[in-house]
């Protein structure tokens, strides 16, 4: 990682189409490299705020959350039609 850089890891877990936090926390301003990765079966992760959409394929980004989306939510989906649960599998990310 760059100096200054901040982690921020998002699994995508194998129980019940879920991601493994239903909320991330991070700081405007200070840029992230993002890594996805799949526990089991075949996710994808969409940050549209951010346009963003990490695969197995492409699991990892830099990114940093402007200024001006501090006190926002922004919303992570699966972008790939995983199964019944895909229209479910979404969490959150907090800017702070």
């Amino acid at each position: 990682m760059a100096e200054g850089q901040e982690l921020l890891k998002i699994t995508a877990t194998s129980a019940g189409y879920k991601f493994d936090q239903a909320e991330y926390r991070v700081k405007a301003g200070t840029n992230y490299k993002i890594k996805f990765s799949n526990k089991l079966g075949v996710h994808g992760a969409a940050i549209q705020a951010a346009n963003l959409d990490l695969t197995q394929e492409n699991p990892e980004a830099d990114y940093t959350f402007p200024e001006s989306d501090k006190g926002k939510t922004i919303e992570i989906h699966c972008s790939i039609m995983c199964g019944q649960g895909h229209s479910t599998m979404k969490s959150t990310i907090v800017v702070e």
